[in-house]
Parts: structure tokens; sequence; C-alpha cells
């Protein structure tokens, strides 16, 4: 039976084929009523109702009262199941006329009918309808989302809904409707929900119109989905903020349900509920009510490090909810006590609770935890001979980094130290640029320059031996690769060294030190901005300030070419692949460019009109809001600034520099 098309106001938009007609008129054509049968049919073809249309869903769904509608649903749906493949047949078609008006019925059939015949078959019919999900008045972007949607499989599916959220427009959340309604795929519903459940939690007004579209769009169907909408609409209205009790039967609802195959995916989706869940009542009700709510959730966790870690994220960083992370830490003691990521996530949660005593010691114990790895781990260390002290090395490197990222400072820069501490010659440079790299974004300067002293002074005397061969060998032979990649990678520590040395001479109110070494930074890093943004506040003498212009100059003018020749080659791209390499290398050419104008204070519209092109290839990346923050700042554009960055600092709240430039551009303005 081939799948009619409909869209989601009940519009056909593909009747009966021709020899869906004939078969029923064969199978008919053995009782008394053949002559009228093959009449009508005849009648039927010739007045086009075979044809492409577009009509009401069904003469009979129109004409019907909405019970009596159900009830005719419902005696289709049990013949379904008839002995006579004549009356299943003609069931099917009924079915298929009656179309997404049946939906919720057949989906509860397919769940729940004793007869697996049944259920097969109403299952089937929910497979086969094929609907067009957007509307003729929704936009251009949603209807570019949900355009060939019902050609997608289950993940390509979820990837629009996720689309449609991000939209976040009234169209949008419509649609968002009619997925959670009438989407065939479970798991495909709930994400719409979870989509709209963000945009009711996140929006700072919402029309009562839209409201009553929302609701209007839910329909009568009790599929999971629709209960949360429907719950977070009565919330809306309810002075007590929310109704708890109705929530934590959703949430046992949810607990309940029945996994499919891909357990893995069902539970991040229960745990995505309950992520909603415990924002949506802690904003509303407060802290213990979502606790109470969102505890359950725990026993989706399995004894798994991984997906512990990966929900103990999600606890403090989107639930808010860091009371929830002693409860887990009870219930698992000896992976929090076993794993410093783990112990970690604990620590930095009774910091949240106002507990930073008890934070210090978990987070020491943590620490210590990485010093004695697994007798798995050992053995691997054996077998691969690996080093202990490089693997341990490694391993706080890597919790450095994850804590850097977390905004856990002290506790990273004990965990750079530890690292260094072991003595690991492998991972020694690596682990030092890391380092000097976070005390630069820390605004620590002589500590920046401090870690990369001995490895430069390394470096130097090595290139100093080899310039000392090669004068001796008086004919240098080709380089390899590895050589020419030491020898770039070289450059760019000592690059970073001198200039980190400069912030720390103009630190100390030397210019004329701070100056001399940023000439060498420049020297092994000819295109890096910020060396010449550093070198424009310390070229007091007119020898330095001839020296800066000579640079700059030279840099706009690189950078500019750059631009130039990425946009040239983004007009002539021609396959997908291509475009977005070089959308990306356009992106970073012109925020390197606008960042050089913006903070040097040179040709601030231009700087703006660079920026901005950079978010049109790369919306929403931080880096370059803060570019786009700096120019608007340097146009005297302070409100936009202001904006803008906290957009920045929304996105990446612990990216320490743009925190620092945030401030700022707020000062500025609060002076104003």
């Amino acid at each position: 039976m081939r799948a009619r098309k409909y869209d989601v106001l009940g519009k056909r938009r593909s009747q009966v084929p021709w020899w869906r007609l004939v078969q029923y008129c064969f199978f008919s054509s053995f009782s008394l009523c053949a002559p009228f049968v093959w009449c009508v049919a005849f009648v039927w073809c010739a007045t086009g109702h075979c044809q492409s249309s577009v009509g009401p869903l069904s003469s009979q769904a129109s004409d019907l009262q909405s019970s009596e509608l159900t009830q005719r649903v419902a005696e289709l749906i049990e013949r379904l199941g008839d002995p006579s493949f004549q009356r299943r047949a003609s069931a099917e078609w009924a079915l298929q006329e009656i179309g997404l008006a049946a939906f919720e019925q057949l989906r509860t059939a397919a769940l729940e009918h004793p007869d697996i015949q049944v259920a097969k078959a109403a299952a089937y019919l929910i497979q086969s309808q094929d609907v067009i999900w957007f509307l003729e008045t929704d936009s251009i972007d949603v209807r570019g989302i949900l355009n060939e949607y019902d050609a997608l499989d289950e993940s390509a599916r979820i990837d629009r809904v996720k689309m449609l959220a991000e939209l976040a427009t009234e169209d949008a959340v419509l649609a968002l409707c009619r997925l959670a309604r009438f989407e065939r795929h479970e798991r495909v519903s709930k994400e719409a929900a979870l989509g709209l459940y963000a945009f009711l939690s996140e929006a700072v007004e919402i029309r009562s119109q839209l409201l009553a579209s929302i609701e209007a769009s839910l329909g009568v169907g009790d599929r999971p989905a629709l209960q949360w909408i429907r719950q977070a609409l009565s919330d809306l209205e309810d002075p007590r903020g929310a109704d708890v009790d109705a929530w934590k039967q959703l949430a046992e609802q949810e607990l309940s349900f029945p996994r499919s195959d891909d357990r893995g995916r069902d539970t991040q989706l229960v745990l995505d509920f309950f992520a909603r869940c415990g924002v949506w009542i802690k904003l509303r009700v407060g802290s213990d009510a979502a606790l109470d709510v969102v505890a359950p959730s725990v026993q989706l966790l399995d004894q798994d490090p991984k997906r512990i870690a990966e929900y103990s994220g999600q606890v403090l960083d989107e639930w808010k909810l860091p009371e929830l992370l002693p409860r887990i830490a009870e219930l698992n003691p000896d992976l929090f006590t076993r794993n410093a990521e783990l112990g970690y996530f604990l620590a930095e949660a009774q910091l949240q609770l106002g507990n930073p005593v008890l934070a210090e010691s978990t987070a020491l114990a943590a620490s210590n935890v990485i010093s004695e790895p697994p007798e798995r781990v050992k053995a691997l260390s054996r077998d691969n001979d690996i080093r202990m002290a490089e693997l341990i090395a490694s391993n706080r490197r890597n919790e450095a980094l994850r804590l850097n990222r977390r905004g856990m400072f002290p506790w990273a820069e004990r965990e750079y130290i530890r690292a260094l501490e072991q003595g690991a010659e492998r991972f020694d440079s690596i682990i030092r640029v890391e380092f000097a790299e976070f005390y630069w974004l820390g605004g620590e300067n002589a500590k920046a320059a401090g870690v990369l002293e001995k490895l430069v002074q390394k470096i130097e005397a090595s290139e100093q031996g080899q310039m000392q061969e090669l004068e001796d060998n008086e004919k240098r032979s080709p380089q390899s690769i590895q050589q020419l990649m030491r020898e770039s990678e070289n450059r760019s520590v000592k690059g970073a060294y001198y200039f980190y040395q400069g912030l720390a001479y103009e630190d100390a109110e030397r210019p004329a030190a701070a100056h001399e070494s940023l000439v060498k930074s420049l020297q092994e890093q000819p295109d890096n901005p910020d060396i010449l943004i550093a070198m424009r506040r310390v070229s007091g003498s007119a020898e330095a300030r001839e020296f800066y212009d000579d640079a700059f100059v030279n840099m706009r003018g690189r950078f500019r070419r750059l631009v130039v020749r990425a946009e040239e080659g983004l007009a002539r791209a021609q396959d997908r692949d291509q475009r977005r390499r070089l959308e990306f290398d356009l992106a970073q050419s012109c925020n390197q460019l606008a960042w050089l104008l913006g903070k040097c204070e040179s040709d601030a519209e231009e700087a703006i009109r660079l920026s901005e092109r950079s978010l049109e290839l790369m919306p929403d990346e931080p880096a370059f809001l803060d570019t786009l923050g700096r120019c608007y700042f340097s146009a005297g554009r302070v409100e936009d600034a202001v904006r803008v960055q906290r957009r920045a600092v929304e996105l990446s709240p612990y990216e320490r520099l743009m925190v620092a430039q945030l401030r700022e551009f707020e000062r500025e303005l609060d002076q104003r």
C-alpha cells in the first residue's frame, strides 16, 4: 500500500493510487454488488480522484463529530486483525484516508493492542504515513529545515529538531509542537518536546496568543512528549510556579518507559528530560523541589565512571544542582575515591555549596589519586615500555586542561606544577607551553615567562651547537620534515617566551626592555598580532615608534591579502567540503585582521566589517564575538561592545581574557 502525503493541517497531498482502487474492486467483484462497485470505480477515476491534489484529509473526518471519528477509527483498527483479507485491506485503506486524525489511536494500538497482528498493522500504518511537515505560512528557515524531513532517518531527524529549537522563532516553536504530536519515532517526539521545553524555560516573555497556539497544536493525544508540554503550559498559569507532584509522576513514568535496543541514547534522552525538569523547577520553585524530582535519575548511571562523569558535569553546568553530587558520591563511594575526575567534580560541588575547606581537602585527595594509577594501567605501562613518571605527568596534564576549562584555576595550576615535578622529558615541552599560556591568560606574565625560560635556554643552546656544526661542515645538508617541524615548534616556543617576557617588563614599567623582547618575539612569530598590539603600548621612543609603524603596515598588508585571496577562493569553490574549508580560512583571516585593527585603534569601520564577516561564516564563535566587542569599543560604540562581549563570556565563561575585556567595557559604560 503506497503512503499518502499529508500536511500537518489535515490536507491530503496525494490521494488514492489507481491500482489500489482496482485491487479493492477485484476482491469486491465476487459479491452481488460487483456492477455497482465497478461503476463507482469508473466515476472515481473519470472525475480525477486518482490524481494528485490538495484537499481535505477525508470527507469522513470533516463530516463526523470528534467522538464519532474516534469510534470509527477504533472499529477500523479492530478490523486490522480480521480473518478476511478484504476487510483488513479496506480497513487499512480507510485508516490511511483518515490520515493524521487516526495517529494517536494507531500509536496506542501499536504499543498496547493484545493482538500482535493488529499491533503490527497499526505500526506499519504509522510508518507509511508521508507527511509534509511545514506550512505555507512558515518562514524560509523553518521550511528549509523541514524540507524532505520525511525522507530522513531518525538521527538526521533529531538534528533537524535541534536546529528548530536553536532557531526559537514562533513558527519554529509550532513546528516542534507538530513533531512532538505526530512524529512516528518516540525518541524524536521527545526531542521535539525538550526543544519546546527549552524555549518555554528561556523565553523572557511569551505572547498569550502563541501559548494558545501551542496548546491547540497539541491536540488530545497522551504520548509522553505531549504530557511534558502540557504540564509546562499549566505551570505557566500556576501561582505556585510549578506542580512538583505532577513532574514527579512524569519522571517516574519516564524511568519506567520501555527502552529500545539503543539503550545508551535512550538513557541520555531521559537524563536530558531530567535536566530540563531540574532547571524548570529550580527557576520556578527552588532547589529543594528540583532536587526531589531529579534525584531518582541517579539510578540510570549503572556504576559507569564515564557516564557518572558526564552526569556530574550536567548536574553542575546545566541543572545547577550541586546538592545532588554528594548523593551520587554516597551511592558510589569507591568510584569517587579512585577516580580523580569524579573526585574533582565532588570538590567543585562542595565549593559551590559554600564549603571551601572540605572542597580543598577533596580536591587534594583527587590529585593524589593520579599518583597511584590502577593495576591495569600499570600493566599497560609495562607492556608498552612507558615510564610511570611519563604516564602520571600525562594524566596530570590532562586533568589540568579539564580543570582549566571548568574555571578551577588554582587546582589546574597545582596539577601543572605536579606534572612538571615528574621530570617526564617526553612531555616536558608540551606541558611548559600550555602552563605558560595558562599563566598569560590569567595576567601573570612573569610566571608565564619563567615557565618557558629553561626550555628556551635549552633550545638556543642546541641551535648554537647546530650553527657551529654547519660552519665546520661549510655545507648544509637538506633538512628532513621532522627537522623542519622541530624548527617551527622551537620558533613558536621562543616567540611565546619573548612575548611573555616583554609583557612582564611592561608590567614592571620597563618599556625599553619590553620593546626589545617584543622585537625578538616578532622575529620568531611574524604573524602574531598580539605581539604588535603589545609593542604599540611600549613604543615610547621615536625609534621604537618607527619600528612599530613599519611592522604594523607590513602585517596589515599581509592580512588584507589573505582576506582577499580567501574571498576569491570561496567565490570559485565548487564542492561543499571545499567551501567549508575556505569559509573557515576566511573567517580566521577576517578575525585576525579585525583584532589587529581593533586593538590598535586603526580603521575602526573596516575592523567592524571584517569582524561581522567572520561571524557570518561562523556564528556565535566566542573568540570572534570577543573581537567584535573590541572593534565596537574602539569605534566608540560602548553599549554594543558590552552586549556582544557579554554573549562571548556567556559562551566561554572561563576565558579570563574575555572576562577581563568585559569588565573594561562595563567600567567605561558605567562612567558615561
